[in-house]
């Protein structure tokens, strides 16, 4: 795994155990693109810690992270939300389909890459519950690219 840079295993049924045990022996320092879409349902929270646990790691490079239809919620965004402004290399976050965000946890979300000391290029919401924003102000959001 010392040369693995992209790993995509989407639409596998690996559950909560399978999610930890993936991330807790995947390189933090060299992996720069992981799809982990529709691998868990109904255990969002903890999901979403073991991610976060494995982006604010030391070193981590992680750049582009999908975790599109995994029936994440308001509830667990808001935790996650905390470890976006320590996750200095994630460019790319892929959060759609996931219908238990509302713009709630699209506001929580924004308000963390204000925190942010580096830019994230693309935010994706497409499909969850969010209502219509100015795109316009993405800037002062630190984001390139909003997609609702």
């Amino acid at each position: 795994t010392r040369h693995l840079k992209t790993l995509i295993l989407s639409n596998n049924d690996l559950g909560l155990k399978g999610v930890q045990f993936l991330l807790k022996n995947l390189p933090h320092d060299i992996l720069s693109h992981l799809e982990i879409s529709s691998v868990t349902c109904n255990q969002d929270r903890q999901f979403l810690e073991l991610v976060a646990r494995y982006l604010t790691q030391e070193g981590c490079v992680l750049a582009h992270l999908n975790l599109s239809k995994n029936s994440l919620t308001d509830d667990s965004i808001h935790d996650f939300a905390r470890c976006l402004t320590s996750a200095a290399s994630l460019t790319c976050l892929d959060l759609s389909e996931n219908s238990g965000i509302s713009t709630s946890g699209m506001e929580r979300l924004l308000t963390a890459l204000t925190q942010r000391e580096s830019w994230m290029d693309v935010l994706d919401l497409t499909g969850c519950s969010v209502c219509q924003i100015d795109k316009c102000e993405a800037a002062k959001w630190n984001l390139g690219e909003l997609r609702l």
